[in-house]
């Protein structure tokens, strides 16, 4: 009996439902990219395509805790790279994370332009700040600075605090500075595959992502892996304060992790660490005041080989173009952290303690004084920041005797700040205010409900900055009326180069010079 009208209507509309779903399926799968370890699909944004959670290295878990990151295990069939992955273990600045406690976390996320490029494009790899004890990856979207500017965008996380700063014998040191140069190697053996140039590398960090950088200048194990470097908010103070792999072990913060943990008369004491939770690790290395624990990077003879002041004075590490800067106010951010963690504002009598413990008190003294600036908090915000800029730029003459750098100092007295929900002090150009200029997207005014509308002419300060970022990656200078003498000031009404000597007097750079 042959097939009915009815019978052929519905084979007819069956086929077409199952073309649409196909059609559907086809224009809603997000972009294939082929790496060394497998395929993997992002997602189209539209005039950006994300790859987020890319593995860069074996998960460090179980032998490969403390130990130097290993291959990824290949994958066969399609990844899906359309979420973060998660954080590396870390305690919170204000307020506990607890959430936060999965030592698999060496991951990467690629951020790319979706138009298809004549050449090969330029590759910008951010290590995030947080002290080496929290932050991560997804901190700062490089979205929209990749369609802006053209570039691909890589974002890194690195194991912190005591997962990643922690000595043994057995098994070396600086471990996030381990996975940092794993992630350079992925860039570099797999950036064309993202339209990138693994010639045209700039590494680029913040706070503790900026002591990164100058740690991967003088690391031998980074040579060739980068050939321009941006150092934001600068911490000169680790440059000078590293420790020796034997001083760490006998007295530094591992010992005390080991004795904590129950370690320290086990016959192998880094194989009993490693038998522990990741919380016990975690409360052992310090816990929710891992900040205060003393953490910092190890000279092993090795990833580091000596003090690196001492090698940037001989001109000892990779010359590659630099450029550096800090915020103006860079403290304002920690006393904001303090109020926000329910400590009362500074008083008089804690600013004349912290004045008291510093060499030279009485010139120091006589220049902040609590009058002069309207506040204890005020006046610590100045002394401070003076402190961390006269040392950036001292670091920076340093090195520019062997190799190009640009210093800048980032001045926008009213920056949205990351903090908001205090009375004192409320803005300014704070620690971590001038990222959001960069990237134009992430923390904080994206992110929060009472964060204050940018003005025009703030609009257009991030528009330049986002500029001369572009070009420094791109061709190692960032203006061509920034000269590599004096210091570029970056203002709401307009930007300008100030002198040497007038920049060390606005800043009594004479009571803070190492």
């Amino acid at each position: 009996m042959g097939e009915g009208v009815v019978g052929k209507v519905a084979k007819w509309l069956l086929a077409a439902v199952c073309c649409l779903g196909f059609g559907l399926s086809a224009a809603l799968a997000g972009p294939i990219v082929s790496i060394l370890d497998g395929k993997i699909e992002g997602i189209g944004r539209g005039d950006v395509e994300q790859f987020l959670g890319i593995p860069f290295a074996a998960p460090p878990v179980g032998p490969l805790r403390w130990a130097a990151p290993a291959p990824v295990t290949p994958w066969t069939g399609l990844r899906p790279a359309t979420e973060y992955a998660s954080k590396c273990v870390q305690n919170g600045w204000v307020a506990p994370i607890r959430q936060y406690r999965n030592e698999d976390c060496l991951y990467l996320n690629v951020y790319r332009p979706a138009a298809p490029a004549a050449q090969a494009r330029p590759v910008l790899v951010w290590f995030h700040g947080g002290a080496a004890v929290a932050g991560s990856s997804q901190d700062v979207d490089g979205s929209v600075f990749a369609a802006k500017t053209g570039q691909v965008v890589i974002s890194v996380n690195y194991r912190l605090g005591a997962f990643g700063m922690a000595s043994f014998a057995q098994s070396g040191s600086n471990f996030w500075l381990r996975d940092q140069q794993a992630a350079l190697r992925w860039v570099k053996a797999n950036a064309k595959a993202f339209g990138g140039d693994p010639g045209q590398v700039t590494i680029m960090g913040q706070s503790a992502g900026a002591y990164s950088v100058t740690a991967h200048l003088v690391s031998p194990a980074s040579a060739g892996l980068f050939q321009r470097a941006i150092a934001m908010s600068l911490p000169v103070g680790p440059i000078h304060d590293s420790i020796t792999a034997e001083q760490e072990r006998r007295s530094g913060p591992t010992a005390t992790m080991v004795e904590k943990a129950g370690c320290a008369n086990a016959p192998d004491a880094l194989a009993c660490l490693r038998a522990k939770s990741t919380e016990a690790i975690f409360e052992a290395g310090g816990g929710e005041a891992t900040r205060a624990a003393g953490w910092r990077m190890v000279i092993d003879g090795d990833s580091i080989p000596g003090n690196q002041m001492e090698r940037f004075a001989r001109g000892e590490f990779h010359r590659v173009p630099i450029l550096v800067g800090f915020a103006r106010e860079e403290n304002g951010f920690f006393l904001q952290a303090r109020r926000a963690a329910g400590q009362p504002p500074l008083s008089a009598a804690a600013l004349a303690k912290q004045i008291a413990a510093l060499p030279d008190s009485a010139r120091v003294e006589a220049r902040y004084t609590i009058p002069a600036y309207g506040s204890p908090t005020r006046a610590a915000i100045a002394l401070a920041s003076d402190r961390w800029g006269c040392q950036v730029q001292q670091w920076a003459r340093v090195v520019a005797a062997s190799t190009p750098v640009y210093l800048y100092e980032f001045a926008d007295p009213r920056a949205p700040t990351t903090i908001f929900h205090v009375d004192e002090p409320k803005d300014g150009p704070f620690h971590n205010s001038d990222i959001p200029y960069v990237f134009q997207s992430g923390y904080p005014h994206e992110q929060q409900a009472d964060a204050p509308a940018w003005t025009p002419a703030q609009k257009a300060l991030s528009d330049r900055m986002l500029g001369y970022y572009a070009r420094f990656s791109a061709s190692g200078v960032p203006a061509a009326d920034w000269p590599t003498s004096g210091t570029m000031i970056l203002h709401p009404d307009g930007d300008r180069i100030e002198a040497d000597p007038a920049f060390q007097q606005r800043h009594a750079c004479g009571l803070w010079e190492r």
